[in-house]
């Protein structure tokens, strides 16, 4: 009988674990600052790197930086919708145009997502790890 409670007991706190232990939702995984790091045409021009940053509220950012630090980065504003593995978005570019496009999710971690456009177009994108601010210890 007692080899029976304490198994009981175990397993209940195993489940306890693993609840507190839950998965992220998706919404939680997009949301953050990503770099393209490949796409299907294998072409990335090498003069730009891409941003994608994803809010929890729903808001999109979309950073093309030159490698050319003499020239301004565009950055384009937009709003996005999850649902389920569909990520609809409309960002406004900077010749006052609306782009709306509705990307499949192909993967989704906490490291890497992997979209494909309407067109067929795969890109790979990598998470930009926040740079953790150092304390100043008092002196």
């Amino acid at each position: 009988m007692r080899l029976l409670v304490a198994c009981a007991f175990v397993a209940l706190a195993a489940s306890a674990v693993r609840a507190d232990e839950k998965e992220k939702l998706p919404a939680e995984k997009l949301a953050g600052t990503w770099k393209l790091v490949g796409n299907s045409d294998k072409i990335l021009p090498e003069e730009i790197t891409i941003f994608v940053e994803f809010t929890k509220d729903g808001k999109v950012t979309v950073r093309v930086e030159p490698k050319d630090k003499t020239a301004d980065p565009i950055t384009m504003k937009g709003k996005y919708k999850l649902e389920k593995d569909k990520i609809d978005y409309s960002i406004e570019t900077p010749d006052g145009a609306t782009k709306e496009e509705v990307l499949t999710i192909k993967k989704l971690d906490d490291d890497n997502l992997v979209t494909v456009d309407p067109k067929g177009i795969q890109e790979d994108f990598k998470r930009v790890k926040e740079k953790k601010k150092e304390e100043k210890k008092p002196n």
